[in-house]
């Protein structure tokens, strides 16, 4: 003897399926929502991802045109994730 879901929701097969449908895409589209806004995240770490550079005082402002940043707190020059990494090859 099962559970007689049709008795306890009042509804018959066909109402059932499409209930089960209907929850099982929400669960999908859930899903769905849910990995792209990881991978948004994990793309807006990478953005934003410090990559440090030995970039020497007289060529700072090379570096600065390029769009490296400096950070007073390691005294370094970087650039982030969103830039080219082939711009900063001559300081890495």
């Amino acid at each position: 003897m099962g559970i007689d879901w049709e008795e306890i929701l009042g509804a018959d097969g066909e109402d059932l399926q499409d209930a089960y449908d209907d929850a099982v895409w929400d669960a999908l589209e859930y899903e769905d929502r849910e990995n792209r806004a990881a991978k948004q995240a994990e793309l807006n770490r990478l953005k934003n991802e410090k990559h440090y550079i030995n970039c020497p005082f007289d060529e700072k402002d090379e570096a600065k045109a390029l769009g490296a940043r400096w950070d007073p707190d390691k005294k370094k020059w970087y650039y982030t994730g969103d830039k080219d990494p082939a711009k900063f090859e001559k300081w890495m």
